[in-house]
């Protein structure tokens, strides 16, 4: 297995103005390429989350450390907002 580890940067933001809402990251958020490693191979691993949770479509309850760019590209991730500020590092 190859491990990259690159840094993500965006102009894109993501707002969440109720309590408890569901917002989808998608690729337009988030996108990461490596010309030889295909999406289901490339994991994002969260660290430090606040005011939410990420978690799976299919299970909101259940929180999320990582995920693949196949699951963002898929349209399964999404962040449980839980408080004021949208706050996680993405490594």
């Amino acid at each position: 297995m190859k491990v990259l580890f690159v840094k993500i940067s965006t102009h894109n933001f993501l707002c969440f103005s109720l309590l408890g809402s569901v917002s989808p990251i998608n690729s337009d958020n988030l996108r990461a390429t490596d010309l030889d490693t295909k999406p289901e191979n490339l994991m994002f691993l969260i660290s430090n989350p606040s005011n939410g949770d990420l978690a799976l479509k299919s299970d909101l309850q259940k929180s999320i450390t990582n995920f693949t760019q196949a699951n963002i590209n898929d349209g399964e991730v999404v962040f449980v907002h839980r408080g004021k500020i949208l706050n996680f590092i993405i490594e």
